[in-house]
């Protein structure tokens, strides 16, 4: 990426954004869609939103576009916000507003002669809430409400998907221009190793996993929950791109792990939740954590130019900076291999596609003593293994840690090896009874034996 855009293709990162005063934007308000009322700005990266209290007691949200901003993106945004209202009227997305002159858009001069576009977009209640604020219920809410706004998404095309912007993830190796821009050299060789990383394992691979037009950013910032800890809005769609499907988790799951007590917990929680409504393949699973490394990097670089650019927007630039390189660094202790391990393994569980949350370890310690106290032998070890899946000699918790199994029943062969686990599932199609009654297997493994 040069630091530059040419003229013909202006980059909104790289562009000064809107800069109307309270008194302007009201005027564009009243004049354009014919909503008079207060305005309140709210934060934004590259556009100018404001919050408008109409006189009637109506809230919109007000956002004057930056002017590198594609007119056919804007409205690539709009008509995908219209389509999912079409296809799940319940999924709390912002609605477009028509003007005065029945369309979703006008063009409006600014003070400095540049050309904006303006929109009007119902205002959704709720607030952003950090992650160490959420539950396991509302983690597991937030990752159904990724993996449902993917599915509303899945019928939706336009000519501009193809809209290029620095936050869409496959564009990660593009991202070693702004390595320049970090000053802390832990910091950039971190970053330097996620590239490594990525350029290595997925470039490759990306072009083949599932695609189509996505959030592209559906972090903590643009999740609102309301007071009984529902989502309640789904907003600002600025990002929206055509690209991997998988993008959108791994893109939630940075805001859900960072200022998490356990960030790999909330990680499993949040798709628990996802898988309960949509699906990951095993491609996709096995590139899960190199895509929330690129996330991380992303943030971190990006922000660390644009301030260099923008300093006057520093508070909102920089706002997740420490945040970003803290849970880099955990996982670039933990390993990337570890991770990329533990992130496999939280998708590909079989508790993944729960139709609701695990129970923490304790709750279901306390379950199993009421329902079945002295009739089972006690739990093993002080701290009970809480086991979800095994695969070969390894069998695996419920925070993706892996033990060498070497004490079940199952060794020789391994756990869930394909030849067993079909026999098992044909036999069980066929016949499952006791020895009481005559049939061949009992006796055909007895002679086997």
């Amino acid at each position: 990426m040069e630091e530059e855009a040419p003229a013909a293709r202006r980059d909104p990162l790289d562009t000064p954004p809107p800069a109307f005063s309270l008194g302007e934007a009201r005027a564009v308000a009243e004049r354009v869609f014919g909503i008079a009322g207060a305005a309140t700005p709210l934060g934004s990266e590259r556009d100018q939103n404001l919050r408008l209290a109409a006189d009637d007691g109506a809230c919109f949200l007000l956002k004057i576009s930056n002017p590198a901003d594609q007119r056919e993106a804007l409205e690539m945004q709009s008509l995908a916000m219209l389509h999912i209202a079409a296809v799940d009227p319940d999924l709390p997305v912002m609605r477009p507003q028509r003007s005065l002159d029945g369309g979703y858009h006008a063009e409006v001069e600014g003070q400095d002669g540049r050309t904006h576009i303006v929109r009007l977009f119902s205002f959704l209640p709720g607030r952003a809430v950090s992650a160490s604020e959420l539950q396991t219920s509302e983690l597991w809410a937030v990752g159904a409400a990724v993996a449902r706004i993917g599915t509303a998404l899945r019928g939706f095309s336009h000519p501009a998907g193809g809209y290029e912007i620095l936050w869409d993830l496959k564009h990660t190796p593009r991202l070693r221009n702004l390595l320049k821009h970090v000053s802390d050299g832990s910091r950039r060789e971190m970053a330097e190793r996620v590239l490594e990383r990525f350029e290595q394992r997925v470039s490759p691979k990306l072009p083949s996993l599932r695609a189509q037009m996505i959030h592209n950013d559906l972090s903590l910032d643009n999740i609102l929950l309301n007071e009984s800890h529902q989502v309640s809005g789904i907003v600002d769609f600025g990002d929206l791109t055509h690209t991997a499907l998988i993008c959108d988790l791994a893109i939630a799951l940075v805001s859900l792990m960072w200022d998490a007590p356990d960030p790999m917990g909330a990680c499993r929680t949040a798709i628990e939740g996802y898988t309960s409504l949509g699906s990951i393949e095993e491609a996709e699973a096995a590139l899960l954590g190199d895509l929330v490394g690129a996330r991380l990097v992303a943030l971190g670089l990006i922000a660390r130019w644009r301030v260099d650019r923008y300093p006057e927007n520093a508070d909102y630039i920089m706002e997740n900076e420490e945040r970003t390189w803290a849970l880099l660094d955990y996982l670039d202790t933990l390993t990337w291999p570890q991770a990329e391990e533990r992130f496999r393994a939280a998708c590909l569980s079989e508790t993944a596609a729960r139709s609701s949350p695990r129970p923490p370890i304790k709750e279901l310690m306390e379950r199993r003593q009421r329902v079945l106290g002295p009739a089972l032998s006690a739990l093993t070890y002080d701290r009970p293994l809480y086991l979800v899946r095994a695969q070969g000699t390894r069998m695996y918790d419920e925070q993706g840690a892996a033990y060498l199994d070497a004490y079940n029943n199952v060794p020789v062969v391994g756990h869930c090896h394909p030849r067993v686990t079909a026999a098992i599932a044909q036999q069980s199609r066929t016949l499952n009874t006791n020895t009481r009654y005559l049939h061949e297997s009992v006796v055909e493994l007895a002679e086997r034996l």
